[in-house]
């Protein structure tokens, strides 16, 4: 009864205390974010200040894991309250946020005391044996409710967003309409072809090497278009779809092996952290074509089937059969998948050597690999013979050099020139740089390697040097373009989400806590923007989507005028996708003067008009002055009639 008494007083001061430290905590982080982040981060520190002091002392005489789950549920319950007291002084009131910390520790410290002074009174009760085992019962329980809540809320509330914005945003750019033009033309029966070719010139071209993103995406949004038509949210509607399955393969792999809370809390922290970095101009990817977030997602399920299939032959067809579809979603994951190749080379060497088995093993993963690929270059060379299939190859490789980059033959100075140009490319459009992310990516790596099992420790392993050669690709060799180091920082976001695997479980939970905090921070101004645009505009087209339905009506009634004459290629390829026809549209380059002067009609999205030189289509631009629709940024205008003046 005594030590009961002495514990009851120990908790009340040690929460005092961990108020007191937070508080500090919260003065330190609000001078760089904002209150309910700052007072988030303080609570989850004076949580972990607490567990440390009460490790070996108060937890022995509580039970192993009813005092961790203790103290988690005490200051989940101190954070609810808390925050709502914040929010109401800072927002509600007006008053100084430094001050709203004190007053809601003075408010939540007693009632978190007086729910704990009850748990301690119903606990000594118990006979010792008792405790022990209804400590664990509860405990048990109470974690697996909090734990898949949690990670439910993340994944519905992530999914709602997502597809939120398919159908209201729909097209993102003009990447995304090309993919989506070739979806079409694949659903209409006029094969992989692009009918606003990159390169300018008229007719279709079939697999353009331009193409950014390959047939794992592009075949089922074209059977989506087969279904529902061009719809602007038909290729959104792919990705999304696409990537909700891959999470739940991976989910499915995972729980077979461990258990099924960690495998969905697996799943919501490794979403949790790719949001955060995604979150502002990149959320385009879960919703648009691109191909990286289903590339990266292939990615760690091939991950996951290498980790705990232990190199058996199911596991080496599906894993890098998964890997394989990988690079058809994104050639640049061929880069993820050089760490799965270098580990089950070391795996069955380390077995027996390279016996004729071994061997065996090695050519079906190489055939798993490749089997999709193969079939995509079969199709191609059916389609293009082998001369166009050389030339398509040719200009494939050419794409890929003039896109990607390469080391600089310059020496070490333009190198590191590079990796500091490219370190401030990823701070200026991700929130933080090359430091913070590789010291984030060792400790959590440090924590799995000191606590998880075997397996979880190859599958972080696997998913961790897999975005590292992304980004190492990222930052010595690429051009600098932000998206191609998209893949390598959503694996590495997978791959620190494994903390979650780190035993026992509420220092895993804690711990994965505080990883997506910690990828929060740098981009908290950015994280609210796809949820307030998903409150906002629900699942409704937004103004855009709205004026490119009824541009596409108005072309669709001109339709004796066609094909209309456009710019560049992005100046009208959502357009060429929205239209039920092929082939709308001519590049005004490829239009002699004299016909230009019989009426033709000039169509553009005033947007992409402007961001490159046109001097010919510009001056088209003021003779073909006569406007006859207008939906910002679409504008259809008509030349003059030279015929009629005659």
């Amino acid at each position: 009864m005594r030590t009961l008494e002495k514990l009851r007083g120990g908790l009340v001061e040690s929460g005092a205390a961990s108020a007191l430290f937070g508080y500090g905590i919260y003065l330190l982080v609000l001078t760089v974010a904002p209150y309910w982040l700052s007072y988030t981060i303080s609570a989850v520190a004076s949580a972990l200040l607490v567990w440390a002091v009460h490790r070996f002392k108060a937890y022995r005489t509580l039970g192993d894991l009813v005092g961790p789950i203790f103290t988690t549920r005490t200051y989940v319950l101190r954070w609810a309250i808390g925050l709502l007291i914040v929010r109401l002084w800072i927002r509600t009131f007006g008053l100084p946020a430094v001050w709203a910390p004190l007053v809601a520790a003075a408010i939540v410290i007693p009632v978190a005391s007086l729910w704990g002074t009850r748990f301690i009174e119903r606990f000594q009760t118990l006979a010792p044996a008792a405790r022990t085992s209804a400590s664990r019962a509860r405990s048990n329980v109470a974690a697996t409710v909090l734990t898949a809540t949690a990670a439910l809320a993340v994944l519905l509330g992530f999914s709602y967003i997502g597809y939120g914005y398919v159908f209201s945003n729909g097209l993102c750019c003009a990447d995304d309409s090309s993919i989506a033009v070739a979806a079409k033309n694949l659903a209409l029966g006029y094969g992989y072809t692009t009918s606003v070719p990159y390169l300018g010139g008229g007719g279709m071209r079939a697999f353009d090497p331009l193409l950014s993103t390959g047939p794992t995406l592009v075949l089922p949004a074209a059977a989506i278009i087969k279904l529902f038509g061009p719809s602007p949210w038909a290729p959104g509607l792919a990705t999304a779809i696409v990537t909700t399955l891959l999470l739940a393969l991976i989910g499915v792999v995972i729980a077979r092996h461990v258990s099924r809370v960690r495998a969905l809390g697996y799943l919501a922290a490794m979403v949790a952290v790719q949001y955060t970095t995604t979150a502002g101009a990149r959320f385009v990817q879960w919703y648009s074509l691109l191909g990286e977030v289903p590339a990266a997602m292939l990615t760690v399920l091939g991950a996951a089937l290498l980790a705990w299939g232990g190199g058996r032959r199911r596991s080496l067809v599906t894993s890098f059969l998964a890997f394989g579809l990988a690079v058809m979603a994104k050639t640049l994951a061929l880069l993820g998948v050089v760490p799965a190749v270098v580990w089950l080379l070391w795996l069955l060497v380390r077995r027996s050597g390279l016996r004729t088995r071994n061997w065996t093993d090695i050519a079906i993963a190489a055939t798993s690999f490749s089997l999709p690929i193969i079939a995509f270059e079969c199709w191609k060379l059916s389609t293009l013979g082998m001369t166009g299939y050389v030339a398509n190859l040719r200009d494939f490789r050419h794409f890929l050099t003039s896109t990607g980059g390469n080391v600089s033959p310059d020496g070490a100075g333009a190198v590191l020139a590079k990796i500091a140009n490219n370190a401030t490319v990823m701070r200026d459009n991700f929130g933080f740089g090359l430091f913070e992310l590789v010291l984030v990516v060792i400790i959590a790596v440090c924590v799995v390697n000191l606590s998880a099992e075997r397996n979880s420790k190859v599958f972080a392993g696997l998913v961790v040097g897999s975005g590292t050669m992304h980004l190492v690709w990222f930052m010595c060799a690429s051009v600098g373009n932000p998206r191609y180091a998209l893949i390598g920082i959503l694996l590495l976001a997978a791959g620190v989400s494994c903390v979650i695997f780190s035993r026992p479980a509420t220092p895993a939970a804690l711990a994965t806590i505080v990883v997506i905090l910690l990828a929060a921070a740098p981009a908290y101004a950015r994280l609210w923007g796809p949820v307030a645009f998903a409150q906002d505009g629900g699942f409704r087209p937004n103004e855009r989507v709205a004026n490119l339905h009824a541009t596409t009506d108005y072309l669709t009634k001109l339709g004796r005028d066609q094909p209309f004459v456009g710019g560049w290629w992005a100046t009208v390829v959502d357009l060429e996708y929205m239209l039920p026809k092929v082939e709308n549209f001519e590049n005004v380059d490829d239009v002699d003067p004299a016909d230009m002067r019989r009426g033709r009609i000039l169509v553009r999205n005033e947007f992409f008009a402007g961001l490159a030189p046109a001097p010919l289509f510009t001056e088209w631009e003021k003779v073909c002055s006569e406007v006859l629709f207008t939906a910002p940024p679409y504008l259809v205008t008509r030349c003059p009639d030279d015929r009629q003046v005659q």
